[in-house]
């Protein structure tokens, strides 16, 4: 058990693969971490993210990419985000599957 809040919705998370390059697994400090389900976003450290959101934007046309002033990346349509990457967080010792749709939203 991690905390006392809530300790089901926190665990550490200490590594990350793309599901299109599942032997290049990237290995991280381990850091505390909680689960949101309300959230159709991700966040977290900004080494680490900067770095997801790098791979990410590689795969779409940037043309269709819109950055918005709170620094959050949108999709101008549906068909960029079927070009993106499943993300597997390793979460508590175990692997948690982030599909694009669970991450990206079109721009609305």
């Amino acid at each position: 058990m991690v905390g006392t809040a809530n300790p089901y919705w926190q665990s550490y998370v200490d590594g990350f693969y793309f599901g299109h390059y599942p032997d290049q697994k990237y290995k991280t400090t381990s850091k505390l971490a909680i689960v949101d389900s309300g959230w159709t976003t991700l966040s977290g450290p900004k080494t680490e993210m900067e770095f997801i959101i790098k791979v990410v934007l590689e795969k779409l046309d940037q043309q269709r990419v819109v950055l918005d002033s709170n620094g959050r990346y949108w999709l101008s349509c549906s068909t960029e985000r079927e070009k993106l990457p499943t993300i597997y967080v390793r979460f508590g010792g175990y692997f948690l599957e982030v599909k694009n749709t669970d991450y990206a939203t079109p721009n609305p």
